[in-house]
């Protein structure tokens, strides 16, 4: 287990608080790191939700109509386990 002198830890909360005084100081960079994930949210929001809208357009029973039918196209395919091909 290592211990560590307090003194140690006490530089660390130092350098810590007197980069926290900076950011809270320095209001463009306090802005822009608040207004960025907003702004990314909105922009790519705005696109997935576009590109969703399109997608969701079948209904549940036309799904399953068509995954059944692929799920038995490849069931008939042979397997490809070493037990299925021997005689």
């Amino acid at each position: 287990m290592i211990h560590w002198p307090v003194a140690d830890l006490r530089g660390v909360y130092i350098i810590w608080y007197r980069d926290v005084l900076r950011f809270w100081r320095n209001r463009p960079r306090l802005i822009s790191s608040l207004g960025q994930p907003v702004l990314f949210l909105l922009v790519f929001g705005t696109g997935l939700s576009a590109s969703s809208r399109g997608a969701v357009r079948g209904t549940s029973a036309e799904h399953e109509a068509t995954s059944t039918s692929s799920t038995r196209a490849w069931s008939r395919w042979p397997s490809s386990s070493p037990a299925s091909s021997q005689p």
